[in-house]
């Protein structure tokens, strides 16, 4: 149990609600001797130094009648020699070897002194760079603080759970120390969090250590970069991972090759015709826009992919399953315009090459994303399930915006319903708009 609730069966502290528990329990472990309560903090104490010539240098400079002196911003950065003839720390840096890079003046006094002969660890610069991106060419500053109110905070951060106790952390850090100091406007670098799952192999982690990692060459030969990518997305939830297989791969190879055929036969047919949108494939497009929208941005690529299947095979019954004698209307080539921008998040080099051959010349990427009419969405009719003491007798169909009499009439009217009702009093009728009847019934 992990949730906040009240403790039970535990003697003088039954009653008390978790976080009183715990204090309470703290207290009493202290007066017996036993224990003590206490704070554990996933931000530990971090050596950043470490002997090696790749890296940051710190900047610091060590004078015996100053101290340690930071090396002054005109005189940033300091950059590593390229004198170094032995790379490997032999009980010190290879730093410190170099005399041209470690003997320097004090910046305060002015007397001799010696550069740090340590380089940071690599992750403090990745703890930090994120701020960077915004302007990687400003030289006269780590980040312009103007430009960062522009572009934070990141929307969306993801990371596996091993990132959140140490890339995470210290990129948080990094930012509050920034937000203290003046230097970055907002509270917290970035506004969500997703964990992607680990793709095991054989119920194990890949490693190179095991021997046991899958390299994705041999399938990007066999079936190309946008099937293993759809792949991927389709083998399972985001964040929960899996066993890493290509028994599926098959079908998604097929669901691929049906996009493309069904794009090149429109694009390429010579038959213009007028026509508008089938209703049922005009429903399934908006319905398709919105969830696939809602979808991606809930890294809910599996589901996604499953309603763009559901919508080429939508496409294809108006079409034509086979593709012969396609026609081209401006109602087919905006049908599939639409499913081409669906799928370019899964299938990029599918989409943009699809995209091209309908006669356009910027990438799909700069395209608008489609729009979702909610009129269109709506569903012509609806499943009414008809209940009777609570038990499901039977099911009907009834136009979406039937009234509550319309629906109560229509469920009377059914034969099983009749039939169960024979010899019974019927004391009272629930109806749930567009959902359910519930009849009640004595006898």
């Amino acid at each position: 149990m992990t949730d906040k609730g009240v403790m039970f069966d535990s003697g003088e502290f039954s009653g008390l609600t978790s976080e009183e528990g715990i204090r309470a329990v703290g207290r009493k472990l202290e007066s017996m001797g036993k224990g003590k309560p206490t704070v554990t903090w996933h931000l530990r104490d971090w050596t950043v130094s470490r002997q090696r010539y790749w890296g940051a240098p710190i900047p610091m400079v060590h004078c015996k009648v100053c101290g340690t002196v930071p090396v002054p911003e005109e005189q940033l950065p300091v950059l590593l020699p390229q004198d170094v003839k032995e790379y490997k720390p032999k009980g010190k840096s290879p730093l410190a070897s170099v005399e041209s890079f470690i003997n320097t003046t004090c910046p305060v006094c002015g007397e001799p002194a010696e550069r740090d002969p340590d380089t940071m660890d690599t992750f403090v610069c990745s703890s930090w760079y994120y701020l960077r991106y915004p302007d990687a060419r400003l030289d006269s500053a780590p980040f312009d603080r103007e430009h960062l109110k522009e572009l934070f905070p990141v929307h969306q951060y993801v990371g596996g759970p091993e990132h959140a106790m140490g890339h995470l952390i210290y990129s948080r850090f990094f930012g509050k120390v920034a937000k203290d100091e003046g230097w970055f406007p907002y509270e917290e670098p970035f506004s969500r969090l997703i964990h992607q799952g680990i793709i095991l192999n054989k119920g194990e982690r890949m490693s190179k250590s095991k021997g046991n990692t899958v390299a994705p060459e041999p399938v990007l030969e066999r079936v190309g970069s946008d099937v293993l990518r759809c792949y991927l997305m389709f083998s399972g939830d985001y964040t929960q991972g899996g066993d890493w297989s290509e028994g599926g791969i098959s079908g998604i190879e097929r669901f691929v090759a049906r996009v493309w055929r069904l794009g090149m036969a429109v694009s390429m047919s010579t038959v213009n015709i007028e026509e508008a949108v089938p209703r049922d494939v005009e429903r399934r497009l908006h319905q398709t826009i919105q969830a696939v929208g809602n979808d991606l941005q809930a890294f809910a690529f599996n589901t996604q992919l499953a309603r763009l299947m559901e919508l080429t095979n939508a496409i294809y019954s108006w079409v034509g399953s086979d593709l012969k004698g396609v026609t081209k209307s401006a109602a087919k080539v905006q049908t599939i315009e639409t499913l081409i921008k669906l799928i370019a998040p899964s299938a990029p080099h599918l989409a943009e090459e699809l995209w091209h051959q309908f006669g356009h010349e910027t990438t799909v990427f700069d395209a608008a994303w489609p729009e979702f009419d909610a009129e269109k969405a709506k569903a012509d009719t609806v499943t009414i399930a008809v209940q009777i003491n609570g038990k499901l007798r039977d099911t009907f169909e009834a136009a979406a915006g039937a009234t509550k009499d319309e629906l109560e009439k229509l469920a009377l009217d059914l034969e099983k319903v009749k039939s169960q009702l024979e010899g019974k009093e019927l004391v009272k009728v629930i109806v749930v708009a567009g959902k359910i009847v519930n009849l009640v019934v004595k006898g």
